[in-house]
Formats: structure tokens, C-alpha cells, sequence
């Protein structure tokens, strides 16, 4: 056969291959289109979805214009809805125990016992738009607890979380809060057998997840900038840089937990500290720190207004690229640039979020690295970015433990270790600080005390799926009217969470354990001999780089 034949020969096949893949593609929009005819889908109209779902009965609500902000002037009043808590916590409960969220239920002391997560945090409807949320959520679900779908609203309103009325339902939450935890209730549920069962249950308002703002505000205490800056042990500003002191509940300790048993007040020694915001401070806290140090080495030349106009090759242009490049942390750098463009005098804040804490976490030392060339041999800025790397280190380990659910008890010692670690290595180099003081006193104790009544970590109090439900509120919120969203929000949640859960819908599969956005120890410094524990390249036969 000559070259020619051959080759017209392979376009010939390669044409019956094309027109086979042209009939196969046909054949399956044909099979799909029968199988959508036989299934008879058809798309339901606005006019007549919209009575549907305004049915479907969604529990009692209360507004909050009408029956929380009596004797207000016009302009305090406030539009919402809030539910009753016993009810919205049945009917959870026959959601759960029907098995329709796909979960296992896990019985701490005693079964059909629930134990309740509940707070309150400002929701994000946009720069100039206030609003706040309450929660509730069931620990018995284990770490599911962490998925925005397994917090269920209670209260939410078009107001700060501190305003008049916020602290009317707080007021009225603590009497029905007492009055649940006294009672034992009737549950009639499904199971997916088809079979009917009616149990007793019982309700536990065990954990108060809420940042430290919320937390002092509950507390009826002054912020978190006060002389007692803490809302979890009687450590003040004054005493808090002692060295040796701990945090107990012994009486050999030199902090102890608040005596809330004395004061009128929702919380007591149910609250522990979150998590998420503590280590989001923290790390804000370790990125201020660094920030500061690359522009002390930066020398900013006077003649520099603009970001624009600072040299490529300089150390703080080298910083803002390793930012962008290597730590995946692009909004944070941004907001750098414009700080220094537009108000570098003043002091730089930046709130960060749960993925910058992670990223940063995971890649802090490519920021030292891109400082290295720029420090010179036994110098003060030498030195201290040493401090620094060593500090984020210590840092990294102790988030890794603090935010996890399941930790051994060998774990929880290493916590300890590295928190009072953490704390001296601040104090010593830096300063004092309220964030620093918290993680290092405060954690290890909490942690503990978890495992004592759940069996579990702090990662179970932490606020993650709360604020990941906020971002699901503000979507709810999208098109609807300003004083009636609420309503519709509260309607919305439940048809998308419950009731097409009922009917076997949204059916969510547990996350993994070893999911990788609970991870922050990158896996390059486990699993890469060519990396060193602290995330930077190494000598494959060297111990560390």
C-alpha cells in the first residue's frame, strides 16, 4: 500500500469515527428527551410556584416590629420574625430522628437527650446594611454541626446586634431557655421503614458559639478593650502579662472562670471560646506583626505616594507578590495596596476570614523567604523575623489541634504546650495583647473541658457553619422586600433545609475528616521529603531546611 492510500485510508476512518460520534451524541439527546417525556417534567410557572410554596406551613412566627418594639420611637423600630424555640426544636427533632438528614445522632449522657447549640451574630446583607441572626443547631450531629445546612434561624431581624430589641428577645429567650431545659416533650416521627414512633425527648442549651463581642455583650460586660478584657476567666490587662500565671479552675491558679452563677445573665460556664474568630485574630494579630517589620526594612522614601511607583526589586514589592503568587491570599495584598495609597498613616486593619487564616497558615514562610535576601547578618531585623517564623509556627500548630473535633489526649498535651509557648514568645518580643493572652490561657482549658462533656474538641463550638449560613441568608435575601424579607427568608430556609428533606431531597453526604479545608499544616511539609516542617524547600537528606 503506498503512502498516498494510507493516508486516505486514515482520513477515511477518522471520518466514520467523527460521523459515530455524531449518531452516538444524537442517540443520547434522543434517549434523554424520551426519558424526560416519560418522566413528564415540566417547568412550573412563578404565578403558580409562588402560592405553592406560601402553602407550605413553615411553624408559627412572630414579628418583631409588632410584639418587640412596643414604646419605641419610629425610628428604633425594626423589621423581622423570630420563632418559638420549643417549636422549631420538635420539629428539628423529628426531622433528625426520621433520618431524612441522612445523619447519625450521637447520645452524650442519655438517649433522645438533645443537646442545643445556640447565637447570634450580625448577618452580612452589604456595606450599608445591618442586620442580625440567631441560630440554633444540634450537637448531636457531630461535626455536621460545621455545615452552614445544620443551623437553623430562630430570630433575624434589620438591626445591630446589640439594639433595643435584640435585647428584649434576649431577655425572652433566657425565660424560655429555663422553661425548656425543665420540660420533656412528645415526638412523633416517621422512620424510613414507614413505621410510626412517638419517643419523650429532652433539651440541653449546652454551648453559646458567638464571637467575643457578642460573648461581652451577653455577659453584660463592658467590650473586650476593657481593663478585664475577657469574658471567660477574671484576667485583667494588668495581670495578664504574667508570665507563669495559668488559668484553672483550681485554686493554685492564678485566673479562674467568672462566677456566672451570681450575676442575672444568659451565658454561664456553658460558653467557650470559638474557634473560628479566635484564630482569624490571631492570625491578623501574626500578619500586623510582619507587616510592620517588612516596612520598618521597606524605608519608604518620601517621594513614593503610590504603590505604583514602588521598585519591583524592593522588599515590600517582593512581600505584595509573594502575597498575590504564593499564599493565595490576592484580597489581602489588595487591601494593603490601598492602604498604602490612600491612608498609610494610620494603622492598618484587615478582618480576616477563615480562608486567609488557612492560607496564611499554610504559607507564612514563603513571606520570611521573600525577606531573606533583604536582612543582613546579626541584625535586630534578622532576629526578629526569626521570632516571627517561629511565632507563626506555634501558631499553625496550635490552630491545627484547637480546631479540630476529634483530638487524642496526647494531641491535647501538645496544645497546651504550644499555646503557653505562643503566649511567652508574644509577651517577650511583642506585647501584650488580649488575642494572644486568650490563645494562651484560655484554649487548653476549654479544649479540655469539651472532652470532659462531649467526648469531643473545641472544634464542636466552632462558628464556622454559622457564618458560612450567613453568606446562605444573604443570598435568600436577594430580591426580596425590605421589611417583609425576613418572612420570606425564614420561609425559604425551611422549604430548602426541611421540607424537601422530608421528601428525600437535598440529601448532603457527610464531610471528611481529613477534608482538605480543615487542614492547616500544608500537605507539602507531611509528604514531600524536598520540604521542611515549616513549609520551605530543603536538602532531601536534611532534617530541616
Amino acid at each position: 500500500m503506498t503512502k498516498r492510500n494510507l493516508r486516505d485510508a486514515q482520513a477515511e476512518v477518522s471520518q466514520l469515527e467523527m460521523e459515530l460520534q455524531r449518531k452516538d451524541k444524537l442517540l443520547r439527546g434522543l434517549q434523554e428527551r424520551k426519558r424526560r417525556m416519560d418522566a413528564k417534567v415540566q417547568l412550573v410557572p412563578y404565578n403558580k410556584l409562588m402560592p405553592f410554596i406560601k402553602s407550605i406551613p413553615v411553624g408559627s412566627m412572630y414579628s418583631v416590629y409588632e410584639t418587640l418594639c412596643e414604646g419605641l420611637d419610629e425610628e428604633y423600630k425594626v423589621h423581622g420574625c423570630y420563632r418559638n424555640l420549643a417549636e422549631l426544636l420538635i420539629k428539628l427533632a423529628e426531622f433528625y430522628l426520621s433520618g431524612c438528614s441522612g445523619h447519625t445522632l450521637v447520645w452524650f449522657e442519655e438517649e433522645y437527650k438533645f443537646y442545643v447549640s445556640l447565637g447570634g451574630d450580625g448577618a452580612p446583607f452589604g456595606k450599608h446594611d445591618t442586620a442580625c441572626a440567631w441560630l440554633v443547631g444540634f450537637l448531636n450531629i457531630g461535626r455536621r454541626i460545621l455545615s452552614s445546612n445544620e443551623n437553623f434561624l430562630l430570630f433575624g431581624a434589620n438591626c445591630s446586634e446589640n439594639c433595643i430589641p435584640v435585647q428584649r428577645y434576649i431577655k425572652m429567650l433566657v425565660s424560655d431557655v429555663q422553661h425548656l431545659e425543665q420540660q420533656t416533650f412528645k415526638c412523633t416521627y416517621i422512620t424510613s421503614e414507614s413505621q410510626t414512633c412517638t419517643v419523650d425527648i429532652k433539651f440541653h442549651i449546652s454551648e453559646f458559639p458567638n464571637d467575643l463581642k457578642m460573648v461581652a455583650f451577653l455577659c453584660g460586660e463592658l467590650t473586650n478593650s476593657a481593663t478585664y478584657f475577657c469574658s471567660f476567666a477574671n484576667v485583667s490587662s494588668k495581670d495578664a502579662t504574667e508570665i507563669s500565671g495559668q488559668f484553672g479552675k483550681e485554686k493554685d491558679k492564678k485566673w479562674h472562670p467568672w462566677n456566672y452563677s451570681e450575676r442575672k445573665v444568659l451565658s454561664d460556664p456553658k460558653i467557650h471560646i470559638d474557634p473560628l474568630h479566635l484564630k482569624n485574630n490571631a492570625c491578623a494579630l501574626a500578619h500586623r506583626l510582619l507587616l510592620q517589620e517588612v516596612l520598618l526594612i521597606f524605608q519608604l522614601p518620601s517621594a513614593i505616594k503610590s504603590f505604583l511607583q514602588v521598585p519591583s526589586t524592593s522588599s515590600f514589592h517582593k512581600y505584595i507578590d509573594a502575597m498575590r503568587t504564593k499564599c493565595n491570599v490576592r484580597r489581602l495584598a489588595n487591601k494593603i495596596i490601598r492602604w498604602f495609597n490612600e491612608n498609610r498613616d494610620s494603622k492598618f486593619d484587615y478582618r480576616y476570614t477563615g480562608k486567609d487564616s488557612r492560607c496564611f497558615l499554610q504559607n507564612f514562610m514563603f513571606l520570611i523567604a521573600a525577606m531573606e535576601p533583604f536582612l543582613k547578618d546579626k541584625t535586630k531585623a534578622l532576629f526578629t523575623f526569626h521570632v516571627l517564623a517561629y511565632l507563626c509556627l506555634t501558631l499553625r500548630d496550635c490552630v491545627s489541634v484547637f480546631s479540630r473535633i476529634d483530638v487524642t489526649d496526647s494531641q491535647l498535651d501538645d496544645l497546651e504546650k504550644n499555646c503557653r509557648t505562643y503566649f511567652v514568645l508574644h509577651y517577650l518580643y511583642f506585647d501584650h495583647h488580649p488575642t494572644a493572652c486568650t490563645l494562651g490561657n484560655i484554649v487548653s482549658e476549654h479544649a479540655r473541658d469539651m472532652k470532659v462533656k462531649y467526648g469531643k474538641r473545641l472544634g464542636l463550638n466552632s462558628m464556622e457553619g454559622r457564618e458560612s449560613k450567613h453568606i446562605s441568608i444573604s443570598r435568600y435575601s436577594k430580591n426580596t422586600y425590605f421589611k417583609a424579607r425576613w418572612e420570606q427568608i425564614f420561609q425559604h430556609e425551611y422549604v430548602s433545609l426541611v421540607w424537601l428533606g422530608e421528601k428525600g431531597y437535598n440529601f448532603e453526604k457527610p464531610a471528611s475528616e481529613c477534608c482538605s479545608r480543615y487542614m492547616y499544616i500544608p500537605k507539602r511539609a507531611t509528604e514531600d521529603s524536598k520540604f521542611c516542617n515549616c513549609g520551605c524547600e530543603k536538602q532531601v537528606q536534611s532534617a530541616s531546611c
